[in-house]
């Protein structure tokens, strides 16, 4: 997996290595933990690849997939996830999804003691640099 993830630097072939990365991964996932949360942000990042490419139907799929496997119980930006999986469905005009993770990321905002008073959500897009 680290060989793999280490071409990440070519930026030109980001995506096809989180593609190989997740293939990889997908043969362990189920009987080995430990490669559950790489797993899950290759995912995630491969999400926000195709998200700037436009594929949003495919960006949902894996967002979803790395939720599955545990991407929200790990040290990740909770809000920031939810938050970009909401945006892909409001793109879609997906308004049942829509207010399904707008209430999820209310519910994330008062266990956290916020009282529903962040600012501004972090919004995801493209990878970052």
């Amino acid at each position: 997996m680290g060989i793999i993830c280490s071409r990440l630097y070519d930026r030109s072939n980001a995506e096809g290595c989180f593609e190989e990365a997740i293939i990889a991964a997908r043969l362990i996932v189920d009987s080995d933990p430990a490669s559950r949360p790489i797993f899950a942000k290759s995912q995630y990042c491969l999400a926000t690849i195709r998200q700037t490419q436009g594929r949003t139907s495919s960006a949902v799929k894996c967002v979803e997939e790395a939720i599955e496997y545990g991407l929200l119980e790990e040290n990740t930006d909770a809000f920031g996830t939810l938050t970009f999986l909401l945006q892909l469905y409001a793109s879609f005009g997906d308004t049942i999804k829509v207010k399904y993770y707008s209430e999820r990321i209310a519910e994330l905002d008062q266990k956290e003691g916020n009282g529903g008073r962040r600012k501004k959500p972090r919004m995801h897009g493209a990878l970052a640099a």
